[in-house]
């Protein structure tokens, strides 16, 4: 009997079939080739966290590198406001005073931008907006900002919404003030 040689075995004695028996080497080649399956596998999600979770190294030249580091930071903040309000809420002056230790040390420029929903009159509004934006400069001066930064301070009113105004959510998402420092080391 050569290797090659299939072995019948009568399954069951009642009946007259015969089951063939392949030969141990037919079965080991069958095991390598799972083994190679899940190795190729183990492969492929070694490759994808090596080349999409591990950010690549990147050479740069130094005109690059200086560019990059005076590169302005961004920072920003948006505070939330209640109904027909422009009073700042002890969280909100405790999120401005860590944004602030952010930028204390450099100079720049921030934007504080003032909107509301659009419930009430549209001048009514653009004023409301205004006197959020201008109260939340108030809390940067009381703070510590000073002429290092150049400070914009605009109310938009009811003109440049983040939600719909057709549910109370959305109209609280748009009664808010938005800071941002561009920092420069």
């Amino acid at each position: 009997m050569e290797d090659n040689d299939e072995i019948y075995v009568m399954a069951d004695a009642n009946s007259p079939q015969l089951t063939p028996i392949k030969p141990k080497w037919q079965i080991s080649w069958i095991i390598l080739g799972l083994l190679g399956a899940v190795t190729a596998i183990f492969g492929v999600i070694l490759a994808y966290i090596l080349m999409v979770k591990i950010p690549p190294i990147v050479k740069i030249t130094k005109n690059e590198l200086a560019t990059t580091l005076t590169k302005p930071l961004k920072e920003e903040l948006t505070v939330n406001f209640s109904f027909n309000s422009a009073e700042i809420k002890p969280a909100d002056i405790s999120q401005i005073k860590s944004l602030w230790s952010k930028a204390k040390d450099g100079k720049g420029k921030v934007v504080i931008a003032g909107h509301t929903d659009d419930l009430g009159g549209e001048e009514y509004n653009q004023e409301l907006s205004q006197k959020r934006a201008e109260n939340i400069a108030k809390i940067l001066q009381q703070i510590g900002i000073d002429n290092r930064y150049q400070v914009t301070i605009q109310g938009f009113g009811e003109t440049k919404l983040v939600a719909k105004n057709t549910t109370e959510q959305g109209r609280a998402l748009n009664r808010r003030v938005q800071i941002s420092f561009n920092i420069q080391k």
